[in-house]
């Protein structure tokens, strides 16, 4: 089934034209796959069909074209569904010419504003312009389709000025000349058409058509708006007139730089060796493929064997190869504590490093591995996926076109990257005894190595050539200077378990009885933390959480990691935050097990989770202060929370640092295993353990939302579920079912969001918690405005303000006035908005919330724009600005720069307009955000004329960003 709108309305199905009846019934159809997937209320849908004409019953005329269209569509599988409130057409978006030519523009738009656009964008960009068959809507008349058919041509406008763009960055802007000037004629007054058609013009040599067409340019702007051209017209008039010779191969200005991200750890300091590897690695890039396809390098080996080291070496001294960037990971595939980093996380951690806002990013693992093969389109990058569990590990992270070079390690042989997609094969081995003797020599001095041949003969030997083991037996060596060499190879070679080491041919065991060696050198309470970092299963710890941990004080821990760090166990690989390798963590998990009593491992493991609750309570608080708090366990002796001074971005950089690390203790809380150890296994899931999780998951979800990471959100809710049934605490798995909804509903999952939203009801119906069921009625208002269901979110609207006030609860008073008062203005009954909004905006200035005023302020000017009150808009959209950039939300004060832009539109301050929505776009171009394409819309087609009654854009105001405390 296809379904044409980019010209004469029709259906067709596998060959043939389908028989839609007449007009009105083309109408029907057009009104209902205008914005497939989406539900059309019958009062919008009467409006479209018949604007004021209203037949006598037209719920029954409605009923009837549907009927008809029904039985058209039907056997070509395609079903238009009654819903509560209106229809809807099931019609893929992919069967819709329209749908199909938004999606190809918004997507090669943001694939140009990322800088990744590759030779094919302008070929993807005339095929979708060669989708318009004319003029759309052609064979349909009335009030909606002139709107609609003027913001079409508006949006076809705009994706030929795309691919203007895109040509003249290329050099090959003169091709577009002869479409530009049948184009021009189309849109005689879009100065940035009349730009493009100059310079297409003077580039294919055609200097005197351009200068007589800037002459009917400025002609036809003086005798229509009474206006001479703008400045960037007439500069361009200038430069023909003086015969600028770039003009002939102009291409605009170089936007800004874009982020070079430079992700690869520091270099070993003691790297030495590896010669053959590394020459292998040079040949990767001089080698036949190596500009003309994805160039992959699978490099294997043992655990401890320098896999890591030997790229991020190799990698430094290439970089420069890679101007546009090195992005690393640790995939974490053999982690001991936890499970591998799963591909989208990696995928979502390299969008973040683009800045692709969260509202860019697309749902699914395919979707957001199609985004980021876009980014690293065109670019020289170089990519390092370190420590992959195997090869589809690390296959939607493999970018999709020449220029790129990654490098995979991993302790597997990735041999499905070998045959599958032509990797070339590294495998690292053992060091020689030549290269063992020189790590020695860095680490140790070469006087010191050399003054005893036989002692390092015998460490070597002990430590099976494996860079891990010697590196740890350099660092015992360098702890005690004045002992012999001899001695400390007699002390290694006594260690517990080293003759057992040595039979079994296994140097990762080899290791683990160095580390046993290194280990007991160490001071008592050195051990003690070693032993019980065994229990923490994050990729590293902070100083207080170390504290935590061991019940010290920071100074305290402080210095004994810095003591296992100086031995080697451990790694401070970012300031004040230690890790170390997976072996070493092994090795850690195992001590704790043997050399722990249950009741240490019980206490240090609660004082872990207490560390990170207390801590994450205190930094989601100054994130959402207005947020219902809970009261969080009571802190046990020997905790030490981190401190954030009332500091909010102090706050969100923790927040940013622990990341990994809440999760995985969230997943160990939840599984009430500690390191897999028996510590729970009378009381497998403990009741203050399972309180535990519950409030840690609560605790991070402001910050989850802030950030988008709704996949995060939705697993840390699943698993505070589980922990609330447990505990059989109807309050708490009714906010879970809630918290569950809100990342639903940011992964646009909105029919799974109500579904939690009505058993989260069915909780708060049976404990009588008003409060509870205010905020779900809340929720639900959201779900059913984000799917166009306006009616049904206004009542869920007004029984949640009904609630809050039977509550006494002001903040939510003030929230649900402002959602009733943004619903009546989304259908169109702006009188009783403005009354419900300026209610809202007296609460939330009695209460001192800058924020909820901000957007506020929004809604009031919206009302009073629909009200015809253009003044009062202007000065409300005004306040709304300057407190929003108080409080720093870009994407809202965007979006109140567009609304004042069309305020100020109406009454003919088209130059002001035109500033306020330059203003708007900037903002929108440094978010990366989608709004960008509706304002740079208004500016391309500014027109004498006002436009229509403006549209809401981006979230609804009456619910701020989504948020649900």
């Amino acid at each position: 089934m296809r379904i044409r709108l980019l010209g004469p309305v029709e259906a067709w199905g596998d060959q043939d034209r389908l028989d839609i009846g007449s007009a009105k019934s083309c109408l029907v159809l057009a009104a209902l796959t205008i914005a497939p997937g989406h539900i059309v209320p019958w009062d919008v849908l009467v409006d479209r069909v018949w604007g004021e004409q209203l037949p006598g019953d037209p719920k029954a005329s409605l009923y009837a074209y549907v009927a008809r269209l029904r039985r058209t569509l039907d056997p070509a599988g395609v079903h238009i569904l009654s819903r509560p409130g209106g229809y809807l057409c099931d019609v893929p978006p992919e069967s819709v010419d329209l749908a199909r030519f938004q999606q190809r523009v918004a997507e090669l738009r943001s694939i140009e504003a990322a800088d990744a656009g590759g030779p094919d964008t302008a070929d993807r960009l005339t095929e979708a312009l060669a989708w318009w068959q004319g003029t759309p809507l052609a064979n349909l008349t009335g009030e909606w389709v002139t709107r609609t058919r003027r913001t079409l041509n508006e949006e076809r406008l705009a994706a030929l000025l795309l691919l203007a763009d895109v040509q003249a960055r290329h050099g090959r802007l003169a091709d577009l000349a002869a479409d530009l000037l049948a184009a021009s004629a189309e849109y005689p007054l879009s100065e940035p058409l009349a730009g493009y058609v100059i310079r297409a013009l003077a580039a294919a040599g055609r200097r005197a058509e351009a200068l007589d067409y800037y002459a009917d340019v400025r002609s036809h702007l003086v005798d229509e708006l009474g206006e001479e051209p703008g400045a960037a017209l007439q500069q361009l008039h200038v430069r023909l007139l003086r015969r600028d010779p770039s003009l002939a191969d102009e291409a605009p200005p170089a936007a800004a730089a874009s982020l070079v991200p430079r992700q690869l750890p520091s270099i070993a300091r003691h790297f030495v060796g590896r010669r053959a590897e590394l020459k292998a690695l040079d040949g990767v890039l001089t080698g036949s493929q190596a500009a003309s396809a994805v160039l992959i390098s699978a490099i294997s080996g043992t655990a401890g064997i320098g896999k890591t080291t030997t790229v991020v070496y190799w990698a430094h001294h290439a970089a420069r190869q890679f101007p546009d960037g090195q992005l690393y990971v640790n995939l974490r595939g053999f982690d001991p504590t936890g499970p591998p980093m799963k591909p989208e996380e990696a995928i979502r951690g390299f969008l973040d490093v683009f800045a692709v806002p969260k509202e860019r990013i697309p749902h699914g693992l395919d979707a957001q591995a199609a985004l980021y093969r876009s980014l690293l389109a065109g670019r020289r990058m170089l990519v390092v996926l370190d420590n992959a569990r195997d090869a589809d590990h690390v296959r939607p992270l493999l970018p999709g076109s020449p220029g790129c070079l990654v490098l995979v390690t991993s302790r597997s042989r990735l041999t499905g990257l070998v045959v599958g997609h032509g990797a070339t094969p590294i495998t690292l081995g053992l060091l020689d005894d030549a290269e063992a003797e020189h790590l020695l020599s860095r680490y140790l001095g070469a006087e010191r190595v050399a003054a005893e041949p036989d002692a390092v003969r015998v460490l070597i030997q002990r430590c099976a050539r494996l860079p891990l083991a010697l590196a740890v037996a350099a660092a015992r060596a360098l702890m005690d200077p004045a002992m012999p060499l001899g001695a400390l190879a007699a002390e290694l070679a006594a260690a517990p378990g080293q003759l057992d080491a040595l039979d079994t041919g296994d140097p990762s065991t080899t290791a683990r009885a160095v580390f046993s060696w290194s280990y007991l050198a160490q001071r008592p309470e050195a051990q003690r933390l070693f032993r019980l970092l065994g229990l923490h299963p994050g990729p590293d710890i902070s100083v207080p959480a170390a504290a935590s941990l061991t019940g010290l004080s920071t100074e305290e821990a402080a210095a004994l990691l810095s003591e296992l760090t100086r031995a080697h166990l451990l790694t401070e690989h970012a300031s004040g935050r230690y890790s170390s390798h997976d072996l070493l963590r092994s090795y850690a998990a195992e001590l704790v097990q043997t050399e722990s009593s249950n009741a240490e491992r019980d206490t240090a493991f609660r004082r872990m989770l207490h560390h990170y609750l207390h801590s994450s309570y205190l930094a989601g608080r100054l994130l959402d202060p207005h947020r219902k708090p809970i009261t969080p366990a009571a802190l046990v002796d020997g905790v030490i929370p981190e401190s954030f001074a009332d500091q909010m971005q102090q706050a969100l950089r923790w927040f940013e640092a622990e990341r990994e690390v809440l999760l995985a203790v969230i997943r160990r809380a939840a599984a009430a295993e500690p390191a897999a150890d028996k510590t729970l296994a009378d009381e497998p899931h403990a009741a203050d353990v399972d309180t535990l999780t519950w409030e840690l998951a609560w605790t991070v979800t402001d910050y989850l939302d802030r950030r988008g990471h709704w996949q995060d959100w939705l697993a840390t809710q699943q698993v505070a579920m589980q922990a609330a049934q447990r505990l059989g605490d109807q309050a708490k798995q009714a906010h879970s079912h809630r918290l569950l909804a809100n990342a639903y509903i940011g992964l646009v999952h909105y029919e799974a969001a109500a579904d939690h939203l009505s058993h989260a009801l069915d909780y708060h119906d049976r404990l009588g918690d008003l409060e509870g069921t205010a905020n779900c009625r809340r929720s639900l208002c959201r779900v059913r405005e984000l799917q166009g269901r306006y009616p049904e979110a206004l009542a869920h609207a007004e029984e949640s303000l009904r609630l809050f006030r039977a509550t006494d609860n002001t903040i939510g008073q003030a929230r649900a006035l402002n959602a009733v008062g943004w619903l009546h203005i989304l259908l169109d009954d702006p009188q009783p908005a403005l009354e419900y909004c300026q209610s809202a905006l007296a609460l939330f200035q009695e209460l001192g919330s800058t924020y909820g005023e901000a957007v506020t302020w929004d809604s009031v000017g919206s009302a009073h724009h629909r009200l015809g009150q253009t003044d009062q808009a202007i000065a409300c959209f005004r306040r709304s600005i300057d407190l929003l950039r108080t409080v720093g939300d870009r994407h809202t004060e965007a979006e109140t720069l567009t609304n004042l832009g069309d305020a100020q539109h109406d009454i003919g301050q088209d130059e002001a307009a035109r500033t306020t929505w330059q203003q708007a776009l900037e903002i929108c171009e440094h978010l990366d955000h989608p709004d960008a394409e509706k304002v740079r819309t208004r500016l391309h087609a500014l027109r004498p004329t006002p436009p229509q009654t403006p549209t809401s854009a981006g979230l609804p105001k009456g619910l701020g960003s989504g948020r649900q405390s």
